[in-house]
């Protein structure tokens, strides 16, 4: 049996000069290959997800605000939660077999989202479970 994949953060290279910030999402490095990319500008506090995909490969790139995403493999249901931040710019690589989704932090996220299958094949494609089936892992904890 393969090994499943997991979930994969990567820092984002960014150049800073004169003239502003270029972040660089990918240069053909990718798990997968591109056919959908769309954004979500989310109100802040209202979750997106959970759902999960057998086939699809999503990433998760935070250009506006910050958002709080879980990463949950649909065989164990062990969560993995993670913040990502335009200050800090990173993309977050779901493999398939994964629930995720996201809660927005700020008022004004914006979140960029690559997928490897186009809208009709991601809908077939398409596992939902409840935002609260796994526990509240949305919850903001005071450090």
């Amino acid at each position: 049996m393969t090994k499943q994949p997991s979930a994969e953060v990567r820092e984002l290279n960014s150049f800073v000069d004169d003239r502003g910030v270029l972040s660089q999402i990918f240069n053909d490095d990718l798990p997968f290959h591109v056919k959908r990319m769309y954004t979500v500008y989310p109100r802040k506090g209202i979750i997106r997800g959970l759902h999960g995909h057998k086939k699809e490969w999503k990433a998760f790139w935070v250009t506006s605000g910050a958002a709080k995403f879980a990463v949950i493999p649909m065989e164990s249901g062990n969560h993995k939660t993670l913040t990502l931040d335009h200050r800090k710019p990173q993309l977050l690589i779901v493999p398939p077999d994964h629930y995720n989704g996201f809660v927005a932090l700020d008022d004004a996220t914006a979140v960029v989202c690559l997928s490897s299958l186009s809208l009709t094949e991601s809908t077939k494609d398409d596992y939902r479970v409840e935002p609260y089936h796994f526990g509240d892992v949305w919850k903001v904890e005071g450090r």
